[in-house]
């Protein structure tokens, strides 16, 4: 059966051809231009979307059914690639990543929660923050107010994490504490930041 390119369905080629270009390019320092410059692309090759986010290096748009990342830089790019090639082993608990070139990402698309939800739901977000801790490294996804909008509700009513390309394969010696040498470290109750376990002797975090 031939798989069908979800990404040159949604996109001409020209259009990739010109994101790509506005992601490469050193002649535009400001992350915030390249994606005005992005969504500007869009708009001329007749693509009909929604503007859903701009985090640091990638513009977050929809178009259709679809939740689409858009690298304006090169650690937008990795972050692309990053997402796509660890998306299976984190699920169900993140956003379907369905096919990525670098530039572009096709992601499912979930719903943000309200801030009833995001107090409501916060055992299920620890529960799930708790089961990947022992074998990631989890960035900018703890339960702390400026990650909430890293957190969606999917269709089935359950608990996704829409940004994960900061969580990272983690080894044994990458929790060994390099400060005293002798304890681990182990994450915070909020899963923010990282604490040496060692603590009558060492207070590293």
């Amino acid at each position: 059966m031939r798989i069908v390119s979800k990404i040159k369905t949604i996109f001409p080629k020209e259009c990739i051809h010109d994101l790509a270009s506005v992601c490469d390019t050193k002649r535009i320092p400001s992350n915030i231009k390249k994606m005005i410059l992005a969504a500007k692309v869009l708009t001329a090759n007749g693509i009909q979307f929604v503007i859903i986010g701009g985090a640091t290096n990638r513009l977050d748009v929809q178009v259709g059914d679809y939740a689409i990342k858009i690298a304006v830089d090169q650690q937008g790019y990795k972050d692309n690639l990053m997402e796509y090639s660890i998306c299976r082993e984190l699920q169900p608990y993140v956003t379907k990543s369905y096919e990525t070139n670098g530039y572009i990402l096709v992601q499912q698309c979930v719903r943000l929660m309200t801030d009833d939800e995001w107090i409501n739901y916060k055992g299920d977000i620890l529960r799930i923050l708790d089961s990947f801790s022992h074998d990631y490294l989890l960035g900018d996804v703890g339960y702390i107010t400026k990650n909430r909008a890293n957190w969606g509700i999917d269709d089935n009513g359950n608990v996704v994490i829409l940004d994960y390309a900061y969580c990272h394969r983690a080894t044994q010696k990458l929790f060994e504490c390099e400060v005293c040498g002798d304890g681990i470290l182990v994450y915070d109750q909020n899963f923010d930041f990282l604490m040496c376990n060692n603590r009558e002797s060492c207070h590293a975090r």
